[in-house]
Order: structure tokens, then C-alpha cells, then sequence
């Protein structure tokens, strides 16, 4: 951090054997079973009031509420809401008890919106809040619906929120929906979609039949989501109505369509026109009446979170897939917002990128068995032999300690270095505290 810039770097590490695998997915257990054991009185209880409608393979999670998985149990503890579904399997959203985005009361037990409607469709992730909220928020005349997740419940007295910090907002797009052209639009996904996302890209299909334009969206995945029943390919689609004498959407719905291996090879080839039906096909939400554009567009872009293709389609600007603000965002981008900085005594002094500078750095604790130690980030290669390197200002900091009588361990066979930049790079030093290491 320096000022007026900011940046945030992240290291991803990947498993390269069978061996780094197991460890790996045994460590996810292990924060899974230190999760549920701060939550142990809530588990217990949901426990409790599920009783015997549990059955043979469940899992107890940590999502929005302290919540069960297990195929069907929301269907046999809160019989009340299953029974408001309609032929679509969706509810309106007008008869649920709202608790949060997704979340809705049944007595002392609390349902969820699908797990498709999660990130990765999977049950361990958290809902498309901003998707819900607005869907949520509509004015009942549209009557709203979604669907309900069959296989989790939670303790309602536990819901919080789940709190992501990033910021999406809706592009720029031509209100004038039914004098769009005809015809398919695809876009591919970057690199970084692809590798960070699942995304292969998303086709954009607009007709004109009967006086009506029709909207399909598509998004293709280029790597599994999870299934109860196996991994497979879940492609979040969108269908939109809009009547060409008014230009106004009058019918919106959202679904996943599921494809296996050799299907989702096939869809690839094709055009969305030319491609199967004959899909597992799971409905997740339904909207009808007159929909303002400015809320079409924003139910389209948030049911789309994290698919940068659909922003671009529809006007964002190209910094936009970088998540990066645009300083001249539209006033009819139904997400802009005026956002005014908060004012400090400093900024004068920092307003010609004069100031402190700082690097803040998140690692993994360490198990120590002496007091203090110095732990080099940086190594140096020198004649075959790779040593652990710090700046001479770490050894300054070293000797101030142990002046102060603290002891403190440098690792054998340590390079130091004293480069000429101006900048304290000082190497970190980790305190052990009882059984506790701390860093500093």
C-alpha cells in the first residue's frame, strides 16, 4: 500500500501427487472438523431437531445458518414450504419468511434457495446474495419465485450473514431491447475465466417470433461442478420475453441445464440454436409482468456473478473484466453509486504520492520451540547452493533485540544483503507464546 495505489497478490499452490492430494484434501477435513467443533451446541441441536428423518450419508455444514446436508431432508422436516412449489418445482417468493438473501424461516428450522444458485452449484459455498436480493426485492406484482433447496436445512436461530468483499455493478446496455438484431453472439473466456471461473464462454441468443423477442443465454463451463449424484458440467441458462410493441421484458427465468462429459464436448461444437433439450434441467427462479430494463439487466448480470462475459456483452467497460471501477459508469447502470472518500489531516501530505509504505502479508502460523526466530521469505542460488537471505537491516533489528535481552534464533547459513534502494525490507520474526505462535 503506498499512496493513491493499492495492490493485492495472492499465491495459489497445486498438488502434483497422489501423496500432496491426500494431504491436502486431509487438511480441508481437519478446518471442516475445527469448524463444526466452535459450533458444537448449534450442530447438537440441529441434530436434535432432525431426529429421525436423518438418514444414511449426511453432513453437518457452516454456510449461512449451521445447516444439515442430506439428500431429501428439507423435503421430510418442512413438508409446508415443498407443498407451495408449483409444476416448475418453484415457490413464490411472497409466501416464504424471509431470514436473509436465500434463507427462509420453517419454525426453528430455516431452507435455502438451491445449492444451484451457489457458487460452483455446490452446497459448501456460499448464495448469490445480490442475485437473491434483488429477485427478492421485486415488486410482488411480478410475482417472483425460486426454488428450493430439497436436501439442506439449517438452525434458523444461527443465520448470519456471509460477508464477500467485492463489489459488482451492472454494465451499460441499449434499453431498447426489441430492436436488437437478431441473431447468436459468442464470447469466449480468457485465460484467467477459464482457470479461475469454469468458464468456457457464453452464447447470446436473441429471435423474433410472433412479435415477440426472445432472449436465451448460455454459459459453458470448462470444468465440473459438483452433483449429489457425480461431477458433471451445471451451465447456468436464462430465458427472457420481451414484446416487441412495448420493448419491455414481460417473462424472465432462470435455470441449469446439466451436461455429461460427452454432451458438454458436443455443446461445445454447436450453436445454442442447433443443441440438445434432452437435458437435466433444474429451474431456479421465475419472474412476470412488466420488468423495468434497469432490472432486467441487473437480475442478468448478478445471476451471472463471477462471468465477466455477460458485463461484457452488454456494455461494460473493458476494464471491467480486470474488476476494476470505470470513473465514467452511466447513470442508468443500475449498480452506480457516488461513492466520496473519507477525508484524513494527512491527505495534503499524501496528495502527491508522499507518504508512508506499507506491505502487509497473511502466512500460515508456525509451531515454534524457541522463543523467537527469524523466517527469510527470500533465498539466494550461489555456487549450487540455495541459502536463506535477508537485508542488513533485519541483522540492525536482531541486535536491538538482543540488547533488550530477548532471545531470538537466525537460521544457519543465512545471506545477508545490503541493496541500495531506499527501501526496510526486514524479514519477518515469529514470537512463540506458550503453545500459541504469533506473527509480527
Amino acid at each position: 500500500m503506498e499512496p493513491g495505489l493499492a495492490r493485492l497478490v495472492g499465491f495459489v499452490e497445486f498438488t502434483e501427487t497422489g501423496k500432496e492430494n491426500e494431504s491436502l484434501m486431509k487438511a480441508v477435513r481437519g478446518w471442516y472438523t475445527h469448524q463444526l467443533a466452535k459450533h458444537k451446541a448449534d450442530v447438537d441441536g440441529l441434530r436434535n431437531a432432525a431426529g429421525s428423518a436423518i438418514q444414511a450419508d449426511h453432513s453437518f455444514l457452516i454456510v449461512e445458518c449451521v445447516s444439515l446436508y442430506n439428500p431429501g431432508i428439507a423435503r421430510r422436516l418442512c413438508p409446508q414450504i415443498f407443498e407451495l412449489e408449483n409444476a416448475d418445482g418453484l415457490v413464490e417468493v411472497a409466501a416464504l419468511d424471509r431470514l436473509g438473501a436465500g434463507v427462509y424461516r420453517a419454525g426453528e428450522l430455516a431452507v435455502f434457495a438451491h445449492h444451484y444458485l451457489r457458487r460452483a452449484l455446490s452446497p459448501l459455498n456460499s448464495l448469490n446474495a445480490p442475485f437473491l436480493d434483488c429477485l427478492e426485492g421485486l415488486d410482488p406484482k411480478l410475482r417472483p419465485r425460486v426454488a428450493i433447496d430439497p436436501d439442506i436445512v439449517g438452525l434458523a436461530a444461527t443465520r448470519r450473514p456471509v460477508i464477500e468483499h467485492q463489489y459488482w455493478w451492472g454494465p451499460n446496455f441499449d434499453d431498447d431491447l426489441a430492436e436488437i438484431e437478431p441473431g447468436l453472439t459468442q464470447y469466449g473466456a480468457s485465460d484467467s475465466e477459464r482457470f479461475f471461473h469454469g468458464i468456457s464462454r457464453t452464447d447470446f441468443w436473441w429471435q423474433s417470433r410472433k412479435g415477440e423477442h426472445i432472449f436465451e443465454v448460455e454459459e459453458l463451463r470448462d470444468a465440473e461442478t459438483f452433483s449429489p449424484v457425480g461431477n458433471s458440467f451445471g451451465c447456468r441458462y436464462a430465458h427472457a420475453i420481451v414484446p416487441e410493441a412495448t420493448g419491455i421484458p414481460a417473462h424472465f427465468d432462470g435455470a441449469i441445464r446439466t451436461y455429461s462429459d460427452e454432451r458438454m464436448a458436443e455443446r461445445l461444437d454447436l450453436k445454442i440454436a442447433d443443441a440438445r433439450r434432452d437435458l437435466p434441467y433444474q429451474k431456479l427462479w421465475r419472474v412476470d409482468g412488466e420488468i423495468p430494463v434497469s432490472t432486467w439487466k441487473r437480475l442478468l448480470s448478478d445471476y451471472y456473478r463471477d462471468n465477466h462475459l455477460v458485463g461484457e456483452y452488454l456494455g461494460a467497460p473493458a476494464n471491467a473484466r480486470s474488476g476494476e471501477l470505470s470513473a465514467d459508469r452511466s447513470a442508468a447502470d443500475p449498480h452506480s453509486i457516488a461513492v466520496t472518500p473519507a477525508r484524513s489531516p494527512h491527505d495534503e501530505r499524501l496528495a502527491d504520492f508522499n507518504g508512508p509504505r506499507a506491505v502487509v502479508s497473511l502466512q500460515p502460523p508456525r509451531r515454534l520451540t524457541v522463543e523467537r526466530e527469524v523466517v527469510p521469505f527470500r533465498t539466494l542460488k550461489r555456487l549450487g547452493t540455495v541459502r536463506p537471505v535477508v537485508e542488513m537491516q533485519t541483522v540492525n533489528l536482531v541486535k536491538q533485540l538482543r540488547r533488550l535481552g530477548a532471545s531470538i534464533t537466525v537460521p544457519e547459513g543465512l545471506t545477508i544483503i545490503s541493496p541500495d534502494d531506499l527501501y526496510y525490507n526486514i524479514a519477518p520474526i515469529w514470537h512463540r507464546d506458550g503453545v500459541s505462535p504469533r506473527s509480527s
